[in-house]
């Protein structure tokens, strides 16, 4: 009994002890178990912590570049405003430019008044007729008070060189005792040989001599001025008739009649300086004109009635004149009612009867 007693007590002991071995070794084994959770923890934390400044330091670097980002994002649209408003105000000046041209243009191309480019196309044809063919009008655009505003001139000389004459008016004057004709430019310009020159306030003058003072009377009574009276042998012009055709119709009349006695083959150049009437062939109340080759005038004829008489079997063509009074150097003489007959010696029946349609009397 005593035996068991104490196997019994040593068999506890020894469950205690093995016990208290267990917890030992369990004790150790949490021990270490928590010392890696530490050490693991603690690197973590250490780990976190880098993380933390590297993130700091990453948001510093991300912020300083938000902070650049932003700056030139800044420059950028100011720099980008500042190229808008300047292509605004170019293309604004392009647009202002281009409206400018195309209403320049546009002024340009309105065709002249018909009265205006009427006055330009006699003046024209006055000086051609008397051998001034360098000047071509350009523009105009009214005439009023015997003279021409907003004028363009184009002056080409002999030897090919041209100027450019810009003028706010332009005045026509004929000196009868002279036998010269001036154009006077007022408040413009002129250019050549690619100078610039500025109109001189008392105007700037382009003359022309001889010319034949009653025929520029005749055509342009409303824009010519005149001074001095013309010399014994110049017949001057006659008070202006009325007519009873339109200006247009006349004009046309003269031109087809003058270009029909350039090629006449007569001693003088024949010009039809003005008619009131025209019926069946036969201009009435005639004003007939003669320049000698230096273009000066030695013949005028005021007749009632002037015709072109052909005779077909002799192939010869004449100028009738009837009632009249003829004035040349030697005086003055009636021309009667039976009729003064001037022969065209290089025109044929079939050419005045082509050149006037028709428009001849018969033999």
């Amino acid at each position: 009994m005593v035996v068991r007693k104490i196997f019994g007590s040593r068999l506890l002991t020894l469950a205690a002890f093995a016990a208290l071995i267990a917890l030992v070794l369990d004790g150790r084994a949490k021990a270490e178990l928590f010392g890696r959770q530490e050490v693991a923890l603690r690197a973590l934390a250490a780990h976190s912590e880098q993380r933390a400044v590297a993130a700091e330091a990453h948001s510093d670097d991300l912020a300083r570049d938000l902070l650049r980002i932003e700056h030139d994002l800044d420059a950028a649209l100011n720099n980008s405003h500042a190229i808008s408003e300047a292509m605004a105000a170019q293309f604004e000046s392009l647009q202002r430019t281009s409206v400018q041209r195309e209403s320049a243009a546009a002024f340009a191309q309105v065709p002249m008044p018909s009265g205006v480019a009427r006055c330009i196309t006699l003046l024209r044809e006055c000086l051609v007729a008397d051998g001034f063919a360098e000047l071509r009008f350009l523009n105009a655009r009214e005439c009023a008070e015997s003279e021409l505003r907003g004028v363009e001139v184009l002056d080409v000389d002999a030897s090919g060189g041209t100027e450019l004459i810009v003028a706010a008016r332009m005045t026509v004057t004929l000196d009868r005792a002279e036998g010269t004709l001036a154009l006077r430019f007022y408040d413009g310009m002129r250019r050549a040989s690619g100078l610039r020159i500025e109109l001189p306030p008392e105007g700037h003058d382009r003359r022309f001599r001889p010319v034949t003072g009653p025929m520029f009377e005749s055509k342009l009574p409303f824009l010519l001025r005149v001074i001095g009276e013309y010399p014994v042998q110049t017949a001057a012009a006659l008070p202006a008739m009325t007519s009873t055709i339109d200006v247009a119709t006349k004009r046309d009349w003269i031109l087809r009649v003058d270009e029909l006695l350039a090629e006449a083959g007569t001693e003088l150049h024949l010009h039809l300086a003005d008619f009131q009437d025209l019926d069946g062939g036969v201009f009435g109340r005639v004003r007939l004109a003669g320049y000698e080759q230096d273009k000066r005038l030695a013949m005028t004829a005021d007749c009632s009635e002037l015709s072109f008489e052909v005779d077909v079997q002799s192939g010869i063509v004449s100028l009738l004149l009837r009632s009249g009074t003829l004035h040349g150097k030697g005086g003055e003489s009636t021309i009667a009612k039976d009729g003064f007959r001037m022969l065209l010696p290089k025109i044929n029946p079939k050419a005045a009867s082509l050149a006037l349609l028709g428009m001849v009397v018969q033999r």
